[in-house]
């Protein structure tokens, strides 16, 4: 009899796993997976389908003692570990009250223990640290669950005898058919993960390349040659009908569909770029009305507008279109949108970038030092070759890295030349060492000793971060053992005590004398000139605060070096 309800349950499980299909393709259920921002209409239809499921799983099942060996309990436990306590717990009340209407002499114990897996599994979900429940993990949660319920039905059931005979017929039946049917549910949550961390690297990978090819175009900022060869570029990359750039008043390039009428020094056309400009989010229009384009025979069907950024003020747009076509017609899909939002972002750095290049090329010997010291190509380029290799094999990392750099270069960017505070400092320093300990994994080890006392206190920008980043480019190509960089900030008095000390090849003689010659001239052009960042950082301190705060350097060949300096706290406090 067992073999005979364990085959017949597995039959009827096969309904539940196809429902289980279509439904991750829902794209409520997209959001809950993703942690995305989930609304409460959202929280609430997630209960009502999971509820939705166990009830089937009930009508599904089979009539046995007076009861019913069923699969009741898939919806609500999945429904738990997908989407927390709220959807489990809820889904189970809903799914166990509805099997207390049926009647049976486990009516009851059936009813209340629906609710109580239902929450197991939001328990789980809640206190597990992974992305994603693994199988492992879903199929142990569907043999306890069941362990529990079988344990309720022996323990409140009534009369004993009469549940001891059920549990003994329907126990490792419902066990193993459910416990499956959780794992199998699971296994399809992560299929749909797994999609969107390959449409997710894709895109990454796509978004570099493309940043790469208009590197050399944007490097001159945004006009009319840049845009049209960055639209260019970008349209012969993907499968788009159409991509557009604007600043924000006129179109600067269009190229594809509809460039007859969408031409270059043309005011802007279209109202949904307008109000992208106006408001400086993201716009999407899905039909050509939406759009607002004045010529009534332009296809363009669907666009995705993104403002372009420079340090945070809107300066123009980036549009990618589909077009109205008779077979298979094609509308903005969230893959687009996903391209357009990473691809602007990587615009507006590089339009960032080349308007401090061109603040360089006004500024002062001593300022284009400081920026040569701060914005180092090599680093940048090594950055990007370095997420390019992770894309594929670990997306989350590469992902990780593009987010310290963005907020390296935009620190950069932001602060040359003002005062922020120390812990702002050491944030700049942390983005740049974890994009270093990516790049190089375990041949670099951090300490950090820090009086916290001092960390609102405020210093000026990238005074202690290019001794960093100097002692790393400096040692990793010589060192062979691990490097281990070590950085003090402590109290004196009234100062504070800046350390830098590493365990690399050391400085020799001649090249530290050359360090603080003023009469020595470094080829700012050369990537490879020698102590440009301590040299900097030592006439910046030396004219803020005077010869006190001049950098120590304390160094011999092969047994690492030590980089120290003080700075007054009354000067800082008044700055």
């Amino acid at each position: 009899m067992i073999n005979s309800l364990l085959l017949t349950m597995f039959e009827r499980l096969s309904i539940i796993a196809i429902l289980a299909f279509f439904l991750s393709k829902a794209s409520f259920f997209k959001n809950i997976l993703y942690n995305a921002k989930v609304k409460k209409t959202d929280l609430l239809l997630a209960i009502l389908i999971f509820a939705g499921i166990g009830i089937l799983g009930t009508y599904t099942g089979v009539p046995i003692k007076d009861a019913i060996a069923n699969s009741r309990v898939i919806g609500p436990m999945v429904g738990g570990l997908i989407g927390g306590p709220i959807v489990g717990f809820g889904a189970g009340l809903i799914a166990g009250f509805h099997r207390l209407t049926l009647g049976g002499f486990t009516a009851t114990t059936c009813g209340i223990s629906t609710a109580l897996e239902g929450l197991l599994g939001g328990l789980i979900r809640k206190y597990y640290k992974g992305e994603y429940i693994p199988w492992e993990l879903a199929l142990f949660a569907g043999v306890l669950g069941e362990s529990m319920q079988m344990g309720i039905i022996l323990l409140f059931a009534k009369p004993y005898s009469k549940a001891l005979d059920l549990v003994n017929d329907i126990g490792m039946p419902m066990t193993v058919t459910n416990a499956i049917g959780i794992t199998v549910f699971m296994m399809i949550v992560k299929s749909v993960l797994d999609e969107k961390e390959n449409i997710s690297a894709a895109l990454a990978k796509l978004s570099l390349e493309i940043a790469n090819k208009t590197l050399p175009f944007l490097r001159n900022g945004l006009n009319e040659v840049s845009a049209y060869n960055t639209a260019k570029i970008i349209y012969e990359s993907t499968d788009l009908d159409a991509v557009a750039l604007t600043d924000t008043s006129k179109i600067l390039a269009h190229v594809g569909v509809g460039d007859d009428h969408h031409k270059s020094s043309m005011p802007i056309q279209t109202s949904a770029t307008k109000n992208s400009i106006l408001n400086g989010e993201i716009n999407i229009a899905m039909t050509k009305e939406e759009i607002g384009c004045s010529i009534k025979t332009c296809q363009l069907n669907s666009v995705v507008i993104v403002p372009l950024k420079c340090f945070n003020n809107t300066i123009g747009t980036l549009k990618l279109y589909r077009a109205k076509k008779k077979v298979n017609r094609k509308v903005i899909s969230s893959t687009d949108i996903e391209l357009a939002k990473g691809l602007a972002q990587l615009i507006s750095y590089q339009i960032e970038i080349a308007q401090v290049e061109e603040q360089k090329k006004l500024a002062s010997q001593a300022k284009l030092i400081a920026l040569a010291s701060q914005m180092n190509p090599h680093f940048l380029f090594n950055t990007l070759n370095t997420v390019i290799s992770f894309i594929r094999t670990n997306p989350q990392l590469a992902r990780e890295i593009l987010i310290n750099l963005s907020e390296y270069l935009r620190y950069n960017l932001k602060n040359i030349g003002s005062f922020i505070t120390i812990e702002k400092e050491l944030e700049i320093i942390k983005s740049y060492l974890y994009i270093e300990k990516a790049r190089f994994g375990s041949k670099i080890e951090i300490k950090e000793e820090i009086d916290e006392s001092l960390l609102n206190e405020k210093i000026p920008a990238f005074i202690l971060q290019p001794l960093v980043e100097n002692s790393i480019k400096h040692s990793m190509p010589l060192i062979t053992s691990k490097l281990v960089l070590t950085i003090k900030i402590k109290r004196e008095d009234s100062y504070i005590h800046f350390s830098v000390t590493d365990n690399g090849p050391g400085i020799n003689q001649e090249k530290l004398q050359r360090l603080f010659d003023t009469n020595y001239k470094s080829d700012i052009q050369s990537q490879n000139s020698a102590g440009i960042g301590i040299k900097n950082v030592n006439e910046r301190l030396v004219s803020i605060f005077g010869n006190i705060s001049r950098l120590h350097i304390n160094t011999r060949e092969g047994k690492g070096t030590n980089v120290h300096f003080l700075m007054p706290l009354a000067e800082i406090a008044h700055a």
